[in-house]
């Protein structure tokens, strides 16, 4: 048999009177110790700078003893002077107006910048659309000019397509006034062939 023990603390009720071991100037003490330190004031904390000594209950009780105290002795809260309060608003005032005019000299800045840039390229637009149209022009001047030139190249291709059917008509022309020439020059030949025999054949009777 595993016998559970019960916890009595568990059973007692807890009373948030301090206990007797720990006096609150101890805990006072503990306070002043860890606040001059720069450390969190805990009741961890209070204990382990009290030697790890005294219940968080007791110490818990006089911390909080020790802060409605301090809550006593600081009284309630300071009013703000009224001339205090009017040079502050005066003061915050002065600044939002000063804001709002160096904002509004940004944005005019800002504008009239925006502005120039658009005006320039506005110019630099108008002197390209200005080169573009003369480049048209002179492109269209050269379309022109190939026109033309199509043109005549067309005619000189009839030009010379003519020259080249007169030239083989004059060529066949030429052939065959070459052959009635050959033809008459063989004729030629062979009747003064045909006379220089009968010359010959005269003259031979005569001589007999």
């Amino acid at each position: 048999m595993v016998t559970i023990g019960v916890n009595p603390l568990r059973n007692e009720k807890r009373s948030t009177m301090p206990r007797s071991g720990i006096k609150l100037d101890d805990v006072k003490s503990a306070v002043s110790e860890l606040e001059r330190r720069g450390e969190a004031v805990t009741q961890l904390a209070v204990r382990q700078a009290l030697g790890d000594t005294g219940s968080l209950t007791t110490i818990g009780a006089h911390l909080r003893t020790l802060r409605e105290g301090r809550a006593e002795v600081q009284g309630p809260p300071r009013q703000i002077p009224s001339e205090l309060t009017q040079a502050m608003e005066q003061s915050v005032t002065s600044l939002w107006t000063r804001a709002q005019e160096l904002a509004r000299a940004d944005i005019e800045a800002i504008r009239q910048a925006a502005q120039g840039r658009v005006e320039a390229a506005e110019k630099e637009l108008e002197a390209l659309s200005a080169a573009f149209d003369k480049q048209q022009d002179h492109v269209d001047q050269m379309q022109t000019a190939l026109d033309q030139l199509s043109v005549q190249l067309r005619s000189a291709e009839q030009v010379r397509a003519a020259l080249e059917a007169e030239n083989t008509s004059l060529k066949h022309i030429n052939e065959s006034l070459f052959g009635r020439l050959d033809s008459h020059t063989h004729a030629v030949e062979t009747l003064m062939s045909k006379v220089s025999r009968e010359v010959t054949s005269s003259d031979l009777e005569e001589s007999s």
